[in-house]
């Protein structure tokens, strides 16, 4: 949120969740741009519907509207169930009358899965492991690990998140739309992909940014959010100006030009000098 703390971001979610009909809808309008870039049209949406329904709360609306996004979150789950299901098939030939029926089975839990707690996705992973289990099928962690990453969270997906926050309070579900420049340490190539946690493979993102990114490649993300490039140059600027201030002192220089090259060099080589070269 632009200059918004924590605290002013929470105080604002509460004022929006008092708010109902046209009031609701002026208000959501006229602050748009504290919401986070992915929560834009969601907002729009809401902020419509409002006038309509002058009656309800912002939860209550984001309820209405959850219909198209409980289809699509089931879709989603559907589509990795059978990619899982491909994968046992091709690692074994043994017992496809039961691994047929998991993947029936799966598939009709998702089908009927109407609130978050049933979408949960460490259903499908407990479930998945088990079914290797009894094939003694082994799976490397790294390959879990990618797994949980693929499959759609409320961080990473929005169908996802207007499933589990339209039964929440409706100032918790503003606050979780509110743009949020608290930092968090973002792993340029992904944890999951490297298990690299050196210090040239971190960058400080916002919570906002680093939640849109999920695990996508930085080349994929470029396309989804062009002004990456801006922000990354201008994170390198913001550090230039610590090593070239007069109150730094050498030792600290010193470790700033070490980080900002083994960042930049990870950098040149992850996106094919493609976000920053």
């Amino acid at each position: 949120m632009h200059d918004y703390n924590q605290e002013k971001a929470w105080q604002f979610s509460v004022e929006t969740a008092e708010k109902y009909g046209e009031e609701l809808s002026k208000h959501l309008f006229e602050n748009i741009e504290k919401f986070q870039t992915t929560k834009r049209t969601l907002i729009k949406k809401i902020a419509n519907t409002a006038i309509k329904h002058p009656e309800k709360n912002i939860s209550e609306l984001l309820d209405m509207l959850s219909g198209s996004h409980l289809s699509s979150l089931r879709k989603k789950q559907v589509r990795i169930l059978n990619e899982l299901t491909s994968t046992i098939e091709n690692r074994t030939h043994k017992r496809p009358s039961l691994i047929k029926k998991w993947q029936q089975n799966q598939a009709s839990r998702i089908s009927n899965a109407k609130i978050e707690g049933e979408f949960k996705n460490r259903y499908l992973i407990n479930s998945y492991l088990a079914l290797l289990k009894k094939l003694d099928i082994r799976v490397p962690q790294k390959e879990i690990d990618r797994l949980y990453e693929k499959l759609p969270n409320s961080k990473n997906d929005l169908d996802a998140f207007v499933v589990k926050y339209k039964r929440r309070q409706p100032e918790e579900t503003v606050f979780k739309m509110v743009k949020n420049t608290q930092p968090t340490v973002e792993h340029i190539i992904p944890f999951s992909e490297s298990q690299d946690n050196h210090i040239g493979n971190l960058l400080l993102m916002c919570k906002d940014c680093n939640e849109a990114r999920g695990n996508l490649s930085y080349n994929e993300f470029l396309k989804a959010r062009p002004e990456m490039h801006k922000n990354i140059r201008r994170y390198f600027m913001d550090i230039k100006r610590v090593i070239n201030s007069q109150t730094t002192d050498a030792k600290t220089r010193m470790r700033f030009k070490q980080y900002t090259s083994s960042v930049e060099k990870t950098l040149q080589t992850y996106t094919n000098n493609k976000l920053y070269n």
